[in-house]
């Protein structure tokens, strides 16, 4: 695949088009403008009565499996001209859950909480970035 914003779920296999955040927020909110100015029937009829979540945007449309988890995709993971489910990039989904991240958590690792640290999520933050960039520059 050309383009370096489709990400591929690595549970189900499914690819999705990568947004930022700040997009998927947007796409929220203008949904939701939309959406409040339907009756309560097209709500229902059109929309099973569900408003857009950012939530929505940050697992596979298929198998749930969080954004955060998706690999980059490669040629031959998807057919050409299919549509694509947009969710948020992984780099922005994995900032999202340590964001979720009480700061007890990132300085004292060892309170029974799982082995996070500022160092920890750093490296492996800067590793998931390196595997992202190198996968994309052996075309």
């Amino acid at each position: 695949m050309d383009d370096t914003n489709d990400f591929k779920c690595p549970r189900c296999g499914r690819v999705h088009r990568g947004i930022s955040q700040a997009e998927a927020a947007a796409a929220v909110q203008e949904f939701n403008e939309y959406y409040d100015t339907l009756t309560a029937e097209e709500q229902r009829q059109h929309y099973g009565g569900r408003r857009a979540t950012i939530e929505s945007y940050q697992r596979c449309t298929t198998c749930g499996c969080p954004s955060s988890e998706f690999l980059p995709a490669q040629d031959g993971d998807c057919m050409p001209g299919a549509t694509l489910p947009a969710v948020i990039t992984p780099e922005d989904a994995y900032m999202d859950e340590r964001a979720n991240v009480s700061p007890d958590e990132l300085i004292a690792p060892n309170r029974g909480v799982p082995e996070l640290g500022v160092g920890k999520a750093l490296l492996e933050m800067s590793e998931f970035l390196k595997r992202h960039r190198d996968s994309h520059n052996h075309d």
